[in-house]
């Protein structure tokens, strides 16, 4: 128990350096390590075999090391401006945003119904949690574990209904319209309701992460000499992504196993707690295989979902089976296990410098005005918000999302019209 908190301390210690070099916590390098710390000090809470911690966590802390190198460097290469004079950002910088949210998220309460009407319910279900509850159950032992799977169709909803919240984070952000913001709100709340009547926590953070880091980058966007005096900001992220991503993943977790009549404290921890057997699960693994530098795996459990669906792997060679965390079950290794057996452990370490790069070289770049690197921070974010559990492009469906999210900022987006000076 010593070892490990005294390597939480370091990794501690990595994310204050990491704020002290990088001027801020939204920062890439200091934010994933912040985030890792937060998540590790939680975690400990509900661990009970600290035994197999200490290597896991002195990979958490390399790869804390190696993103926040990245950072510097990625800043570094990109020349820093001086705002002198200019405006704020507005929906004028984003054409056509206001009716694109409006499709993607109409589009999204079409695949609600379709969900109920082909489960045999009416939208009335909604009225009640017994009635998604028995919707969710159903899903997940016909679609989860069953052989039934999503028609065409079908797949190609999900795509819309996990782009509207990258859209909806960025709208939330600029528009003091309230209409606007209830808009961009329900966004997050389809792909949650999608996410709840599949059964998927899955769902609830892919979407909710989505939503929550066009928020943030939309944030620093021409903030570049503000982004210190964002405390306030950070402790107000960190709560939304507490109660939308850790809240509402608790929430399907009760749903879809139709515990909602016997809803009790102990039920919530319980289920609260399974959140965090992601570490356990990762440090288990780490210790009997986690140094193998042999038989990479080559991006099939990093791009799981795109290279089936190209024929290049089948869907059980990227799954893994449950292993036994003491307090829980977990068949989730956080994103850390994906890159090692891809990768092996350099490769993984070099493909977390590469994000600490991106990460880097787009803050610098966002935060100057520049709108058009806004979907990489963005991308950069939501892998950070997804590094607990596994790789932000193992499914098809959040992958081509943020492609389009991509592609409209480079078709469509306008630039700020800052006066501004090179250093």
């Amino acid at each position: 128990m010593v070892e490990v908190i005294l390597i939480l301390l370091l990794i501690t210690g990595i994310a204050l350096f990491a704020r002290m070099n990088e001027g801020s916590w939204l920062s890439p390098g200091a934010f994933f390590a912040m985030l890792w710390v937060l998540y590790i000090f939680c975690a400990l809470f509900f661990v009970t075999d600290y035994d197999t911690l200490s290597g896991a966590l002195l990979w958490v802390f390399s790869s804390c090391c190696v993103v926040h190198i990245g950072s510097l460097l990625g800043r570094s290469l990109i020349k820093r401006k001086e705002i002198s004079s200019g405006e704020s950002p507005d929906l004028r910088n984003f054409p056509y945003l206001k009716g694109i949210l409006l499709f993607l998220t109409g589009i999204g309460l079409v695949e609600l119904c379709f969900i109920l009407f082909k489960s045999n319910f009416s939208p009335t279900a909604f009225l009640s949690l017994q009635l998604i509850s028995e919707v969710s159950a159903m899903n997940r032992s016909d679609f989860g574990f069953g052989d039934m799977n999503q028609g065409i169709i079908e797949r190609i909803l999900f795509i819309f209904v996990y782009t509207a919240p990258l859209f909806g984070g960025v709208i939330y952000k600029l528009t003091s319209s309230l209409s606007q913001k209830f808009l961009a709100v329900t966004a997050l709340l389809v792909v949650v309701l999608v996410g709840t009547l599949y059964g998927s926590r899955m769902g609830v953070l892919f979407g909710g992460s989505f939503w929550i880091s066009g928020h943030m980058a939309t944030h620093l966007l021409g903030r570049a000499a503000d982004t210190q005096k964002g405390r306030s900001y950070v402790l107000r992220i960190l709560f939304s992504a507490v109660l939308i991503i850790s809240g509402l993943s608790l929430l399907v977790m009760v749903i879809r196993y139709q515990e909602t009549s016997i809803i009790s404290t102990d039920l919530l921890v319980h289920n609260f707690s399974d959140q965090f057997g992601f570490l356990s699960a990762f440090a288990q693994w780490f210790q009997l295989e986690g140094l193998q530098f042999s038989d990479p795996t080559l991006g099939h459990r990093t791009f799981g979902r795109t290279y089936e669906l190209l024929g290049l792997t089948l869907a059980d060679q990227y799954f893994y089976y449950s292993t036994d965390v003491g307090f829980t079950t977990s068949n989730i290794f956080t994103v850390f296990r994906d890159l090692i057996e891809d990768f092996t452990p350099l490769g993984a370490l070099m493909c977390l410098f590469l994000v600490g790069i991106a990460g880097g070289a787009s803050y610098r770049r966002v935060s100057q005005g520049e709108i058009k690197s806004l979907p990489m921070l963005t991308t950069v974010y939501v892998f950070t918000f997804t590094s607990f559990s596994y790789s932000l492009f193992v499914y098809t469906a959040p992958t081509i999302a943020l492609i389009i999210f991509w592609f409209y900022f480079r078709c469509c987006a306008r630039g700020m019209p800052f006066n501004s000076k090179e250093n």
